[in-house]
């Protein structure tokens, strides 16, 4: 499973979406979905690494007609893109000089670490991951959660949820 994640700058809030591959489709996919959370006279500047999956003939043209820039960060230069500065205070405040005695109990400070840093009440979470401890963990601590068995079954219960329009889906591709 992969994250798909976005920073907007100007409003610091992280959005994503978990994925099984990282395909062109995919990659399109989540592009349609940011696209739709921004009013569409407004240029987005997509900040990414080089992959090869973000710059096929079939994205390049979609970009093209959606207001969209592509912002290629310098192979080996990750920590030029925003987003990665989201991880290094996870990493020293929830993780590092700890000792977790199992994994949900390293997951749950991770998890206790973003509910404090972005004042996130737990009632407006949706948790979702693959691997049962982190359910577990997120569960512990009062966060609604989805175990992610696939992306069809995800976008299923984000509809059902009605956190999530039914056009522009990967499953409708």
């Amino acid at each position: 499973m992969y994250f798909f994640g976005a920073y907007d700058v100007g409003a610091d809030t992280l959005w994503g979406l978990p994925y099984e591959h990282q395909t062109q489709g995919e990659v399109l996919d989540f592009f349609i979905l940011l696209r739709q959370r921004y009013p569409e006279d407004q240029r987005l500047y997509i900040v990414l690494d080089n992959r090869s999956a973000h710059t096929t003939p079939a994205i390049l043209e979609w970009v093209r007609r959606n207001r969209v820039t592509l912002v290629l960060t310098p192979t080996y230069a990750s920590f030029l893109n925003r987003i990665e500065c989201q991880f290094t205070p996870l990493k020293k405040f929830a993780l590092s000089g700890c000792y977790h005695r199992n994994h949900a109990a390293q997951f749950a400070a991770i998890f206790r670490y973003l509910l404090e840093t972005y004042h996130l009440a737990v009632e407006d979470i949706l948790f979702v991951d693959d691997h049962e401890p982190n359910i577990v963990a997120a569960r512990a601590l009062g966060i609604e959660t989805h175990h992610f068995r696939g992306a069809a079954g995800l976008r299923a219960d984000l509809v059902a949820r009605g956190l999530l329009v039914a056009r522009g889906l990967l499953a409708e591709a």
